[in-house]
């Protein structure tokens, strides 16, 4: 798996992208216990009150066939940290990815939300998923404004307090400049990623 990257954000920031390891249960811990009572739930809708060591497990080692989770990393060797970690999961019901999301309280609203969420995206296309989508707590703003940047056309519909929103991915791939950064359902946008990106944009034959 060659999905790395690292990129630079606000202040200096540079953060490591790369997919999750099977290694990095300490540390998806660690993560876990940083965040708030409330961002805990935004992100895992109340189904993990306490991230013992199998449920890390879990998380961590993953069959790439069927998902695909990218982590945030900051430090050096020795004092590595997760600070963000984004995900999906494939749905063979609608070969659509579900998509989660979660960024340290002290690290948000830097863009790296945003960068994740378009990075899996591009991953998810190259992949022929036939989109992604989200179901987030209506009142999680942080989630609801992060989504509205990363994917601006996406459908969203309400239910029983939670919010869906769903990208499509373009069938016509010729639409495509080829050049440039697919972010969901046709937008493009390529100032996200340098020419370095990994990820190339064609989808697998």
């Amino acid at each position: 798996h060659h999905f790395k990257i690292s990129q630079k954000f606000k202040n200096d920031l540079e953060v490591f992208f790369r997919p999750i390891k099977p290694y990095d249960i300490r540390r998806i811990q660690q993560m876990f216990y940083s965040l708030s009572t409330k961002s805990v739930r935004n992100r895992y809708h109340g189904t993990i009150k306490t991230m013992t060591y199998e449920v890390a497990q879990n998380l961590t080692n993953i069959d790439y066939s069927k998902e695909m989770a990218i982590v945030g990393v900051i430090g050096n060797r020795g004092s590595r940290k997760i600070i963000a970690e984004g995900r999906y999961i494939y749905n063979p019901n609608n070969n659509m990815g579900e998509f989660d999301i979660v960024i340290c309280e002290e690290y948000q609203n830097k863009g790296i939300g945003t960068f994740l969420a378009n990075y899996l995206t591009k991953i998810a296309y190259s992949r022929n998923l036939s989109g992604l989508y989200s179901e987030i707590l209506a009142y999680n703003n942080p989630a609801f404004a992060l989504f509205s940047k990363a994917w601006p056309t996406a459908t969203k519909s309400f239910d029983s307090g939670l919010c869906t929103f769903k990208v499509k991915f373009p069938e016509e791939k010729s639409n495509y400049p080829q050049n440039s950064i697919l972010i969901y359902s046709g937008e493009f946008n390529s100032f996200s990623f340098g020419d370095n990106h990994p990820v190339n944009l064609n989808r697998l034959s």
